[in-house]
Formats: C-alpha cells, structure tokens, sequence
C-alpha cells in the first residue's frame, strides 16, 4: 500500500480534474507547434519549389533557358517571404489578443477582492 502511494504522484494544490486540463493542454500544445511547424514549411516551400518546376517546365516548352526558371524561383522566394511575415503578423496579433484577455482577467480579479 505504501509503494502504490510512493508511485502516484499527488499535487495536493489542484484537483485531478486540473491535471487532466494540464496534460490535454500540453498535448494540444504539442500539436498546435506541429501545426505551425508544418503550415511554416508549406508556405515557404511550396512557392519557391513551384516556381522552379513550372519556370523549368515552360521553358522546355518555349526552348528558353533559364529565363523562366529564374524569373520564377525569384517570385516563389517573394511570395514565400510573404507568406512568412503573415504567419508572423498573425502569430503577433494572437499574443496581443490573449495578453488583453489576461489583463481583463486580472482586472476583474481585482475588482471581485
């Protein structure tokens, strides 16, 4: 009996249910960097790997040489710095927003002492 309390770890401050909130928000955690980390990757990608087949592919069929190739990885790595500073802007505007829904909480935490 003493073993099986020595194993459990018990936080005696939150309740079981808070743990379990805990532990789903990690895991939620986890897999909203993934998420990010796979949308970062198309948006950088995509664009410039794109524009370097299709720049390739027309100028096989037009029998220029790299014209179309170059002018085109040019515009995928634009596009894809793009890309970028939205997921920044984006990411930037969502801390804003959960830093004001704090400073609300703790405003009306104050007011309820």
């Amino acid at each position: 009996m003493s073993n099986e309390l020595k194993n459990k770890s018990v936080n005696i401050n939150t309740s079981p249910e808070e743990s379990s909130n805990e532990k789903e928000s990690s895991k939620s955690g986890g897999l909203s960097m993934l998420a990010r980390v796979s949308t970062l990757s198309w948006d950088l990608v995509v664009p410039i790997v794109g524009g370097v087949l299709l720049g390739t592919y027309i100028d096989k069929r037009t029998g220029n040489e790299l014209r179309w190739t170059l002018s085109l990885l040019v515009l995928g790595i634009i596009i894809a710095f793009a890309n970028l500073y939205n997921l920044y802007m984006d990411h930037k505007s969502s801390i804003d927003m959960n830093q004001e829904e704090r400073s609300d909480e703790e405003i009306s935490d104050d007011k309820e002492k």
